[in-house]
């Protein structure tokens, strides 16, 4: 007996045959189907015998063999369950069984069975599928970064490298560097350089591109936001592995690693999952070209982890420098299950860096982590918090349009403070007490319609938020409140504007919000 056979998750597509003489039947069951030939067309109703050479003579044979070529090729990468209703089973059975009056035999039978659609369209859609399948699979490249750190030199040393092929899908890359930290750029294939943007046009065999990074930067009062020293380095990974605009097929997927390589006795952290020691997938679900990005840490660290609503948390830091990594999660575990109720889609995994040494004294957000200098209160004496403010960044993913940061910032300060009286991290008279001191800070500033939020500009935007959530919040009859429009915002992850925030409130509201016209804010047009 030659039999083929394709089974997953319980739907079967089954095929035998035998040598032995035998009397033709078609029988069909759950259908009604129409068969045409040149000669003659009949109808065969469920349950129904009939000669096939009646109506098309060589249906059984060319059938057979092509449901059999069909499956062959589907075989090799079906791996999704499909048309659950579906058994067929083809095979030959002998002539005497099934000889009736009025029949003649032949050399050859089948039987098919239907259940819920018909073969014709069964196999063509596998097929479809099957292709589909096919297809996107080989538009995925390989794409490996690799990253050493040598402190002595105070040099990150970074390569980019295109599995052979990748030119089949990708065809030149272009990026943007910083020419005070990026240098010596080298590769195969063709390289130019213009400005503050390289070219990259990879060869047919596997590319490569690597240059050199300077580690350290100061802020404009000298402290650091990246640092490597003997013993530890924090970093991200945004400024080692420039933005690129790629040259690429509409359908081009890169399957993109990290492989770290460190001084002995160092160790790693970045908020990517990782496959082995010291490799890391890379992966960005609205992005076809994966590049590393968020805070990372390297050297003697000490590092604690928890899952938290879901989440799964890591907290490092060097061995040396106070790092309060179980405060830190303690203040997590309060406040994280609430801000998991504003934010839903929150990312899968979180890193939070901390250092003291020279470190710039704030919060700085990145991709799925964040930096807190290690000094840093938790809670401050205002009663607000730069953990949870920086933490709203990150799981919100807010961006400003030009002149609006006032909108993204003022979200982020507003919630810290309203994260914090709903889990009880603070009282509800420290929590009236926090929005009075932002009113008088809020004094100190005219106008709201600037690039970036000064911590003045920011009080005043709380104020205007707290008006806006008690408006929607009466209007609504408390059914919503500014949870649903913040939801709304960070789902569509695009940039935020003024008018797009009127718009989301006004979807929630059902009426367009006082609290945010003109005069309320203080423009006297709509443009800054």
């Amino acid at each position: 007996m030659d039999r083929s056979q394709i089974s997953n998750n319980g739907n079967v597509i089954r095929m035998e045959q035998s040598g032995i003489p035998s009397q033709p039947f078609l029988k069909v069951k759950s259908c009604p189907i129409r068969v045409l030939s040149p000669a003659a067309h009949m109808e065969i109703d469920r349950s129904k015998n009939i000669h096939p050479q009646r109506a098309c003579p060589p249906i059984s044979t060319y059938l057979v063999r092509s449901c059999q070529k069909l499956l062959n090729l589907l075989s090799g990468y079906l791996k999704c369950a499909f048309l659950p209703h579906i058994s067929l089973d083809i095979h030959q059975v002998p002539a005497e069984s099934h000889q009736k009056e009025n029949q003649s035999p032949v050399n050859s039978a089948m039987r098919i069975e239907l259940y819920g659609m018909i073969l014709l369209f069964a196999v063509a859609s596998l097929l479809f599928i099957g292709m589909a399948q096919a297809q996107t699979k080989s538009h995925h490249y390989g794409l490996q970064y690799d990253l050493s750190l040598e402190p002595e030199e105070n040099l990150a040393m970074v390569s980019m490298t295109l599995s052979e092929g990748a030119t089949k899908n990708i065809w030149s890359l272009k990026l943007h560097f910083d020419p005070q930290r990026h240098r010596n750029f080298e590769a195969n294939g063709k390289l130019e350089v213009e400005g503050e943007y390289i070219t990259w046009s990879p060869p047919d065999e596997e590319g490569k591109l690597s240059f050199q990074v300077l580690v350290d930067t100061r802020r404009a009062n000298g402290q650091f936001d990246a640092r490597m020293t003997d013993d530890w380095a924090l970093f991200r990974g945004d400024d080692f592995f420039p933005a690129v605009q790629t040259d690429q097929h509409d359908e081009a997927e890169a399957d993109a690693s990290l492989h770290v390589h460190l001084p002995h006795g160092w160790t790693f952290v970045t908020a990517y999952p990782e496959i082995t020691k010291n490799i890391y997938r890379v992966e960005h679900v609205h992005r076809s070209f994966d590049r590393p990005t968020g805070w990372m840490a390297a050297g003697r660290l000490g590092v604690r982890r928890e899952k938290i609503a879901g989440v799964q948390v890591s907290v490092a830091g060097p061995m040396d420098q106070g790092v309060r990594r179980m405060d830190i999660l303690a203040m997590l575990n309060w406040n994280l299950p609430k801000i998991r109720r504003v934010v839903p889609n929150m990312p899968k995994r979180l890193l939070i860096v901390s250092a003291r040494d020279q470190m710039w004294r704030g919060g700085l957000s990145g991709p799925n982590s964040l930096y807190l200098h290690a000094s840093r209160p938790l809670i401050s004496e205002n009663a607000t918090s730069t953990l949870i403010h920086e933490l709203m960044h990150v799981t919100t993913r807010l961006k400003a349009e030009k002149g609006d940061d006032w909108i993204v910032e003022g979200i982020a300060e507003y919630y810290s403070l309203k994260i914090m009286w709903r889990s009880g991290t603070i009282t509800e008279h420290h929590y009236q007490k926090a929005f009075k001191k932002l009113k008088k800070w809020a004094r100190q500033i005219d106008r709201l319609d600037v690039n970036r939020a000064s911590g003045a500009v920011t009080a005043k935007a709380v104020g205007i938020l707290r008006k806006l959530d008690h408006e929607i919040h009466a209007k609504t009859k408390r059914e919503k409140s500014l949870d649903d429009v913040v939801k709304t915002l960070s789902a569509t992850r695009q940039k935020v504007s003024l008018d797009k925030l009127r718009k989301s409130v006004e979807k929630v509201m059902g009426k367009q919000p006082e609290a945010l016209t003109d005069k309320q804010l203080g423009f006297n047009t709509k443009d800054p």
